[in-house]
C-alpha cells in the first residue's frame, strides 16, 4: 500500500525480469551480459526479444534526408 492508502499495481516476476533486461540494455550493460543474467541458452534469444531496447540500433540507421550527400571523391 502507498502512504496514502492506495493500492500498489500488481507486478509479476516476469514483469520485473522484463524491466531488468529493458534498462540494464538501454544503459548499455552488453547484450552477452543481460543474456546470462536471465538464463537464456543462446544470446541470440535475447537479441530477439529486446532488439527495440537496444539504443544503437536506432541511432546506426538514422539518416537525414535533406542532407547533401557526401562527396565520393573525398
Amino acid at each position: 500500500m502507498h502512504a496514502d492508502g492506495t493500492a500498489l499495481p500488481r507486478i509479476a516476476p516476469h514483469d520485473l525480469r522484463h524491466t531488468y533486461a529493458t534498462l540494464a540494455l538501454r544503459r548499455g550493460v552488453p547484450l552477452a551480459v543481460v543474456s546470462k543474467r536471465l538464463g537464456h541458452a543462446k544470446v541470440s534469444i535475447t537479441n530477439d526479444i529486446y532488439r527495440h531496447v537496444l539504443p544503437s540500433e536506432d541511432r546506426a540507421h538514422v539518416i537525414d534526408l535533406f542532407a547533401t550527400p557526401p562527396d565520393p571523391l573525398d
